[in-house]
């Protein structure tokens, strides 16, 4: 009787000494799991902050596309002008060197 209540006693002790195992193998667990939802949190604030820094990106781009559109037109109008004015001058010295 005596011998059963030694092995009892053992098989008492080792499921206990397991159970500790896997209290400590949860609590690991856990904390990684904490560790990974702040890393997740802090990924997901990083890709807001850069979502909102692309859309600025993009309106900027839009903007001086607009501005540059603007500026060529104004050169293109620029060119013609003086084309104009040398076809003018050439038209011109035309006339006076056959006067």
């Amino acid at each position: 009787m005596l011998d059963k209540l030694q092995e009892l006693e053992t098989r008492v002790s080792a499921l206990i000494d397991l159970l500790g195992q896997k209290t400590e193998w949860l609590n690991a667990l856990e904390e990684e799991k904490a560790d990974l939802e702040n890393r997740l949190k802090t990924a997901d604030q990083t890709i807001e902050s850069l979502e909102r820094q692309h859309k600025e990106l993009e309106k900027r781009i839009e903007e001086d596309a607009g501005r540059e559109n603007e500026m060529r037109a104004r050169l293109l109008g620029i060119i013609e002008r003086i084309d104009r004015v040398e076809s003018e001058i050439a038209t011109a010295s035309a006339e006076g060197n056959e006067a």
